[in-house]
């Protein structure tokens, strides 16, 4: 036997974790702070980088990112939100 030991989920649907945020908080929060060291104003975006966190936290409302990617679609232009096999959010005729 080898002496490898892996890293169980304790349940499957737990979200990846980069320290306490997930994938979508950590880099809203990279983004908010990233543009204030960039200004050299790193003691506003710092608290400004947890109220972005705490407020996607709120909007998904302890859910996955699902959420957010389906406000995306619907708020968003088809331009930044182009997928293939899903038609664009402003074509309301279904096939039938």
């Amino acid at each position: 036997m080898s002496e490898r030991t892996y890293k169980v989920p304790r349940w499957l649907d737990v979200p990846e974790k980069i320290l306490v945020f997930t994938i979508d908080e950590f880099v809203a929060f990279l983004a908010t702070a990233g543009i204030g060291i960039v200004f050299w104003e790193i003691w506003i975006s710092m608290p400004a980088a947890a109220l972005v966190v705490m407020a996607l936290r709120k909007f998904k409302g302890g859910e996955n990112s699902a959420k957010l990617i389906h406000w995306l679609y619907w708020i968003m232009p088809d331009t930044v939100m182009r997928w293939k096999a899903i038609p664009p959010s402003h074509e309301r005729v279904l096939a039938g």
